[in-house]
This record gives C-alpha cells, structure tokens and sequence, in this order.
C-alpha cells in the first residue's frame, strides 16, 4: 500500500513550490518590464480592495469548507483509508482557497507595479505553508490511532 500521508505531503509540496515558482517569474517581469507599467492610481486602488477583500472572504470560506469537512470526518465511523480520502479532498479544496488570491496578487503586481501586491502574495505563502500536512496533525485532527496511521504509513497489514 502506498503511504497515504508521503502521498499528501507531495501534493502540498508540489503545490507550495508551484507557488513560489510563480512569485519568481512574476518577480522577473516586473523587473524586466518596469518601465512599461501603467502607473493608473485608481487602478491601483481597485486593484488593492479587490485583492484584500478576495484574500479575506476566500480564506475565510475556505477554512469553514475545510473545518466542517475535519470534524465530519472525526466524528465519523468510517475506516481510515476513508477518512484520508476526505481529508485529502478538503486539504486541497483549501489550498485552492489559499492559493487563488495569491495568485491575483500576483497578476495585480504586474498590471500595476505596486510592490504592496507582493506582500500580500508573500502574507498567503506563508498561509498556506503554515497548512503543511505532517503526520502527527493529519493523525490528531481525524482521531486516528497507532493502527490506523500504520495502515495509512503502508506499514500495516491491509
């Protein structure tokens, strides 16, 4: 059996450098292309309330989706294959949740130039790098015990 939380964590890793790749080459054309940016104030401003109020209602919606998934799961009777299966899906439904606005952060800095886009990227980074799946918190948040994560480690009999 493959090992279910290896399997979880290269789907977040995959994600966050996915992520980071992106900040770069947003990075790179900024500063290739600097003096070519429109400097449209009101576009700007636009562009910053849109990009706040995305990030706060998206990652707000996201982890209420991802909270109520959680303790669905705990509380439920299913095996723990089961019980993986969701929390995976509701871990990637919330890292989409955190990456969207970044992401438009991203575009944002390069329509405008505005470095405060960047920061707000860099702000949802570390959001979703704080959501990293290890082991232990996987195991906490579902109730699992020895047994389980050994089955889900592929190191229990199936």
């Amino acid at each position: 059996m493959q090992n279910q939380f290896k399997s979880l964590q290269k789907s977040f890793t995959g994600l966050l450098l996915a992520e980071i790749g992106f900040a770069i080459v947003v990075l790179s054309i900024v500063l290739i292309a600097k003096k070519t940016i429109n400097q449209d104030v009101q576009l700007d401003r636009a562009m910053q309330l849109i990009a706040v109020l995305f990030a706060i209602g998206d990652c707000f919606i996201g982890f209420r989706l991802y909270k109520k998934k959680v303790l669905e799961l705990r509380g439920s009777d299913l095996s723990a294959q089961e019980k993986m299966n969701g929390y995976r899906g509701a871990s990637i439904v919330f890292w989409a949740f955190l990456a969207a606005p970044a992401l438009f952060c991203g575009i944002c800095y390069v329509v405008t130039g505005n470095f405060a886009f960047m920061m707000l990227y860099a702000f949802l980074l570390f959001a979703f790098g704080a959501q990293n799946p290890f082991k232990s918190k996987v195991a906490l948040l579902l109730k699992l015990d020895a047994n389980d994560v050994a089955e889900l480690d592929g190191s229990g009999v199936s």
